[in-house]
């Protein structure tokens, strides 16, 4: 069990996980156990209304999303994304089956199943994840409770705005020593509208969730075993070049907790199984039966956990071992030439594992917290092919030499992080946090052979080509942070600092026959995956104000500014400096909130990756909440003023012939009302 200082804030119109409210129950502090003190720990709350759980993260302060479609989102936290930011579920590593982030690691789990999401606010400490250069996620999905008896809770709710529907369900049967959950979700939207009244083009959605979680505990050992099925249908992702047309995938889970002596053993095992088909013309126009493309795809990942913890005479410590072995293929074909295949990546291996050790101290007056984490990363592929490599030489150059080449690499990387927690009196307190951070190169960044636009989900539109022997990226990384709380107020602002070295992204391509086959193909010369140097920085807060026993008034500000170092530009999709302001009511049976968001604009974008600037925007949000005996019912309005706007890190349309114009920022949906109904008993 992980310590976790949860400081509660409300977030995205706040949803109801719990059947009631109390009157001075506002905010709170929750420490679930005495381990890691001086890392602070950031809860998420969202809507349990929402297809992607993804949008959680919109309460974190300095977190955002990637979005490239309405299930599609991509943690950021501090500027950084993608394979950056560690992000588990149930303490197991999720690795998605498709090359360009369709099965991000949160569309995994269903809103009506989270039980807790948390972000590790600064530094990440060695033990929450592999990779965790940009900072960690966990989410904790509700599990089998041995409550005795049969005990269920559903959930419907409808929106306007493309006529989105969402049913869920879970039923528990319990026990003292054995407990049972059962659980389904179907979430079903036609293309939405934004406030000009134009459709988002591919912005629909078809996913089903089901699975089941069992659970026995005696004579303090637990374990448990879980399976967990989404089946994904047609859903658009506008932002990408192609629509989502299936993804099946199994996880099984396994996980316990037993003790020996005064050790307690943590241990976690998981085999993810998926299944992807996307393609470019089934649900979007595409004129030229030449263009068509389908890229089939699927993943296998096992990933593993063994921690053990003690209290010691120099404090608490942990130390641990975990990671993933994983293998991808992707290949792409036309439905309207039978000959054409390209072996896209073929038997691509991606293993990575590490050992760790964590301790915790508590002095007199401060708690410090240092960990180190080893870490060894294996990738390798397979010979790949294509079609037209008998009749282009610049295919036929590309393709042998990456067939030729030692595709098999084998890296040590070394993860180090202190956090010191000083006590300045019962209601202040001072973080210093300073770490080193490494991150191994993805899978697309080594192997991408041929111009793709198979990037990890960058969606900058621009194809690019990878390289075998990309050197691993280190991040030293500095947050500053203090905490003020009294009975009434709350304030906990951080200001952070990293440079990293060997920064992997793309650049102008130097290959000629890359660039050669690019310019065929798309028009422009592709970019290649490079190292290269960066800075972040920037200043991210949370405050909270009960102003009485109904009202309490709570909000985030976060800025963030991304650099190259080596040259003058700046890192792509970066969020814009933004304000989230709530002020919330509850007496009895009621509950209200009002949130209002003001993004300011960012004209700070990476001239290389031909990203456009963005102007600021304010919206508002509001949702109403009664409970009846067992019921609550919620009446929301997203966007109530009818705003037209973009997010800065929202995706840039890639379908054509549609109202928004291919290449604009996808707009933000228009007003929308819904209204939700949860049940439990």
């Amino acid at each position: 069990m992980n310590t976790k200082i949860q400081l509660a804030s409300a977030g995205v119109l706040l949803a109801l996980n719990t059947p009631a409210w109390a009157e001075n129950d506002i905010e709170k502090i929750t420490v679930t156990a005495p381990r890691a003190n001086s890392v602070v720990i950031e809860s998420a709350a969202g809507s349990l209304t929402e297809p992607d759980a993804a949008t959680w993260l919109e309460a974190i302060p300095g977190a955002g999303i990637n979005r490239n479609g309405a299930i599609t989102g991509i943690a950021q936290y501090r500027g950084l994304f993608g394979d950056r930011v560690s992000v588990k579920i149930d303490g197991h590593h999720i690795i998605g089956s498709g090359p360009n982030a369709m099965d991000t690691p949160l569309s995994y789990t269903a809103p009506i199943l989270i039980d807790s999401m948390t972000a590790y606010r600064g530094i990440a400490p060695v033990y929450v994840g592999v990779d965790s250069l940009a900072g960690a996620i966990d989410v904790q999905m509700k599990q089998a409770s041995f409550s005795p008896g049969l005990t269920a809770e559903i959930m419907a709710s409808t929106h306007q705005q493309g006529e989105a529907n969402n049913v869920a369900g879970i039923v528990n049967l319990g026990s003292k020593d054995h407990a049972v959950m059962l659980y389904g979700n179907s979430l079903e939207a036609d293309n939405a509208e934004d406030a000009n009244s134009r459709i988002i083009p591919s912005s629909f959605y078809d996913k089903q969730q089901f699975g089941f979680d069992y659970r026995t505990s005696k004579m303090g050992t637990s374990s448990g075993f879980s399976y967990h099925r989404t089946d994904t249908g047609v859903s658009g992702t506008a932002a990408l070049p192609m629509d989502i047309l299936y993804i099946k995938a199994d996880r099984y889970d396994a996980s316990g907790e037993f003790g020996i002596h005064d050790w307690t053993i943590d241990w976690a095992l998981g085999h993810l199984n998926s299944k992807h088909g996307m393609d470019n013309h089934s649900h979007r126009a595409n004129m030229m039966s030449s263009m068509f493309r389908l890229n089939t795809a699927n993943a296998k990942s096992t990933d593993f956990m063994l921690t053990a913890s003690d209290k010691t005479a120099f404090g608490e410590l942990i130390i641990g071992v975990d990671g993933y072995i994983s293998d991808h293929n992707s290949i792409i074909t036309s439905d309207a030439n039978p000959m054409f295949n390209i072996k896209n990546f073929y038997a691509v291996v991606d293993n990575r594992m590490g050992v760790f050790a964590h301790m915790d101290q508590q002095l007199s007056n401060s708690e410090l917290a240092l960990g180190i984490r080893v870490k060894q990363n294996h990738a390798d592929a397979g010979d790949v092919s294509h079609h037209m490599a008998m009749m282009n030489s610049n295919i036929m150059q590309l393709q042998r030499n990456f067939n030729e080449a030692n595709k098999s690499q084998t890296s040590t990387n070394i993860d180090l992080a202190a956090n010191w927690q000083i006590n300045w009196s019962k209601s202040s307190k001072l973080l210093l946090s300073a770490g080193v951070k490494q991150r191994a190169p993805s899978y697309q960044e080594r192997y991408l052979w041929v111009p793709m636009q198979a990037t990890g989900g960058l969606a900058d539109g621009h194809t690019y080509i990878g390289d075998i022997n990309l050197d691993s990226e280190t991040a030293y990384q500095l947050n500053l942070g203090y905490s003020y709380q009294s009975a009434t107020i709350q304030i906990s602002p951080n200001v952070f600092y990293q440079q990293i070295d060997d920064y992997i992204q793309g650049v102008p391509s130097s290959n000629m026959a890359a660039n050669m086959v690019g310019t065929m193909m798309s028009g422009a010369a592709p970019l290649q995956f490079a190292n290269v140097d960066a800075k972040l920085y920037g200043f991210d807060m949370t405050a909270k104000w009960a102003v009485s026993k109904q009202w309490f008034i709570n909000g985030t500000a976060s800025y963030v500014r991304g650099e190259r170092t080596d040259i003058s530009d700046n890192l792509y999709r970066i969020a814009a400096p933004n304000i989230k302001l709530n002020a919330n009511y509850a007496k009895g049976p009621w509950r209200a909130q009002l949130s209002w968001w003001l993004f300011a604009k960012q004209q700070n974008v990476s001239a290389l990756n031909t990203e456009s600037k963005c102007a600021g925007y304010g919206v508002i949000h509001t949702a109403v909440n009664y409970d009846f005996t067992n019921v609550n019912v919620e009446v929301g309005v997203k966007n109530l003023l009818d705003k037209a706007y973009a997010s800065h890190i929202a995706g840039t349309n890639r379908v054509n012939m549609s109202q928004v114009v291919a290449g604009e920022k996808l707009p933000a949906t228009g007003r929308d009302v819904y209204i939700r109904l949860h049940y439990w008993f």
